[in-house]
């Protein structure tokens, strides 16, 4: 029964993380349709550019849940096998 709570947090985690980077890459593209610098007052090819590296930036904590979730799973894994041997 434990593995299945483990099995099913992992799934959670990466769902979870999945929804959520999913939800930032589409406001990056979705930023992209936008003319921002024009409204930035930026130079010509900068606003892309800024809204890349905040799209990444605000990524990094989703690959991170994302990981975590396959380390659950993993060690789940890994300690059934252990004991089963």
């Amino acid at each position: 029964m434990i593995s299945c709570e483990a099995n099913f947090m992992s799934v959670f985690l990466k769902i979870v993380s999945g929804a959520y980077l999913c939800l930032v890459w589409l406001s990056f593209f979705i930023g992209l349709q936008a003319p921002l610098s024009r409204e930035l007052q930026m130079p010509a090819g900068g606003a892309p550019l800024l809204l890349f590296l905040i799209a990444v930036l605000l990524s990094i904590p989703g690959v991170a849940l994302f990981a975590f979730g396959q380390l659950v799973g993993d060690v789940r894994a890994i300690r059934n096998r252990a004991t089963n041997a």
